[in-house]
């Protein structure tokens, strides 16, 4: 049976996104898998990122924002979790959350956020090593959002196919950011679909409400993070027009939000 994996700290930490969630998921066929033992929510950053020629690679997770201590005890180790599921990913010395590492086709996305977390690696050594490490064709590295604490990839872009990608229609953000951020885009062939975006009125930074790129993708199913907010509907029929041969389903997450992520963020898959 298909599946889709969730830390079992879920139900206690966000019952309604995991109630919904996992209801989603069922109606669709697919079982949620616990895994066991998990300290955090996050399990997208911290398991083994699948890659396209099959695999996977874990990278360290240690991210800069975790600055605390009582933080850092946050951190799941993902070792354990594998070698229960017969999972033998390839190690990598790289500091990158999972989060940070969107696949559009063969080619990864990641921001330049993996620079600052491997400050003792020359930028030229972080690229060609995740070139190989993701077994990426390309390797293209857009810039983190000034305002995102996280600096990653999934909460910027959603991929709809090989070439085309949806992102948030940013407004507010100033243009030395989003310039360059549709420029890379544009310089690598990839298309863009504007997707409404709306976090503008959010009391923190980290509350990621009205960010809706951070969808969980599975191969007949689309389930999109929404907010009960007036641009959950445009967001919806932005993802069907989008992904017309899939089903498409709203997942109302804000309680995760709050806290900085969405669906993708909270599932992981094997491949």
């Amino acid at each position: 049976m298909r599946t889709v994996f969730v830390a079992d700290t879920l139900p206690g930490a966000f019952p309604q996104a995991h109630s919904e969630l996992a209801a989603a998921l069922q109606a669709a066929d697919y079982q949620v898998n616990y895994l066991a033992g998990t300290r955090d929510v996050w399990v997208r950053d911290f398991m083994p990122v699948p890659v396209p020629g099959g695999g996977w690679v874990q990278f360290r997770y240690a991210p800069s924002y975790l600055r605390t201590q009582r933080e850092r005890l946050t951190i799941t180790a993902a070792r354990p979790l594998c070698s229960t599921l017969g999972i033998r990913a390839r190690q990598s010395h790289l500091v990158v959350d999972g989060g940070n590492v969107v696949f559009v086709g063969s080619t990864a996305v990641l921001t330049d956020r993996v620079y600052s977390e491997n400050p003792g690696v020359a930028a030229g050594e972080i690229r060609k090593r995740l070139q190989e490490e993701l077994q990426a064709e390309r390797l293209v590295i857009i810039p983190a959002h000034p305002d995102d604490f996280t600096g990653h990839a999934d909460g910027m872009l959603q991929p709809v196919d090989d070439q085309t990608v949806l992102v948030s229609a940013y407004r507010n953000e100033k243009p030395a950011f989003t310039d360059l951020f549709r420029r890379t885009l544009a310089q690598a062939g990839l298309s863009s679909i504007a997707l409404p975006y709306n976090p503008y009125g959010n009391r923190t930074y980290t509350d990621a409400s009205g960010e809706y790129v951070n969808a969980l993708q599975l191969p007949d199913l689309v389930l999109v993070p929404l907010f009960g907010q007036r641009e959950d509907e445009a967001a919806m029929r932005t993802y069907e027009a989008a992904f017309a041969a899939r089903r498409i389903v709203g997942v109302r997450v804000e309680d995760v939000a709050r806290q900085g992520g969405a669906l993708h963020c909270i599932s992981w898959t094997a491949a």
